[in-house]
């Protein structure tokens, strides 16, 4: 995939912004090109030139007018599992990469304080906006947090961001640094099983630099075992089959070039006739992502819980 046609993937709805985002990638590859590659070992997939996206990039692809999505299952699984904890009241808490603080929100609404929470963002809007509700905020990467003076977590939680991290080591290793003994990792992450069916199928979801990683079961116990976290649980996104199939139409659909002048024309005939008709297509198209959604295990995210087990000296 070449840079100009990333920029356009990464904000098909706002044409204006792709000719910078454009611009910010090749800078950032110090090239006009990027592949994905997979690990047969670990079924881990990665992105050539290996490079995650920067605070600049963010701060473009997440401006000051950029909404968020909120109500996700990841937050809300996740905070069942938090509950099912039974936190003390010294407990603590850190999200890596909390957008706009909704599942801070969550948090501090049923099980802890504000005081009790931290977080980290990148994006500029979405760290200012943290800081506003009343939460710690680094504007920091994971490997930097270790030389911060932060407490000990009981509970990390990462939602749809180690995706977007180059190098996992070093994440890892300072995961485990900032966790106690006895600490939980929540992370969810999009659902390598399917996004490696849609490249298949030419539709190509994981979009360097942003997505520059794709997990597996698999790849969750490599890094598990080598980093002192053991698995609790993997959990798919339960999803309907209707659902799942509108959810991808829609996001083919918007990225069809005509759809925003025709979506905004005067006569509703047009607009609906080319609207229909274009689904229709879309569906004949991509016929076998029609049935491989009727599978289980092909919802959106996947989530891994882990807990904190003390490696031998």
């Amino acid at each position: 995939m070449g840079a100009e046609e990333a920029g356009k993937h990464l904000v098909p709805a706002h044409p204006e912004r792709a000719h910078l985002v454009s611009s910010q990638i090749r800078a950032l590859w110090k090239s006009d090109r990027c592949a994905f590659y997979g690990c047969r070992d670990c079924g881990y997939g990665f992105a050539r030139p290996y490079t995650a996206g920067n605070g600049e990039i963010y701060s473009t692809l997440y401006y000051e007018s950029f909404s968020y999505p909120e109500d996700k299952w990841e937050h809300r699984f996740a905070l069942e599992l938090i509950e099912g904890l039974q936190l003390d009241e010294t407990a603590t808490l850190l999200e890596a990469g909390a957008g706009n603080g909704f599942f801070l929100d969550m948090i501090s609404s049923t099980v802890l304080t504000p005081e009790q929470i931290y977080s980290t963002e990148l994006s500029d809007p979405g760290a200012k906006e943290i800081r506003r509700k009343g939460y710690h905020c680094l504007h920091k990467s994971v490997p930097e947090l270790p030389a911060e003076n932060l407490p000990r977590f009981d509970v990390i939680c990462m939602f749809q961001v180690l995706e977007h991290m180059d190098d996992l080591d070093p994440v890892f290793q300072s995961l485990s640094l900032l966790g106690n003994p006895s600490s939980h990792l929540i992370i969810a992450v999009p659902n390598g099983y399917l996004r490696t069916f849609y490249d298949r199928v030419g539709v190509h979801l994981d979009l360097p630099p942003v997505h520059v990683g794709r997990f597996s079961r698999k790849t969750f116990e490599v890094l598990g075992k080598k980093h002192g976290w053991e698995i609790e649980g993997v959990y798919t996104e339960p999803q309907s089959y209707a659902f799942k199939l509108k959810k991808f139409l829609s996001d083919r659909y918007v990225r069809v070039p005509l759809t925003r002048r025709t979506d905004r024309s005067s006569s509703k005939l047009a607009k609906y006739f080319f609207r229909y008709s274009c689904l229709l297509i879309l569906a004949l198209r991509f016929l076998p992502v029609l049935f491989f959604l009727l599978l289980p295990g092909t919802g959106s995210s996947m989530m891994v819980h882990y807990r904190k087990k003390n490696l031998p000296e």
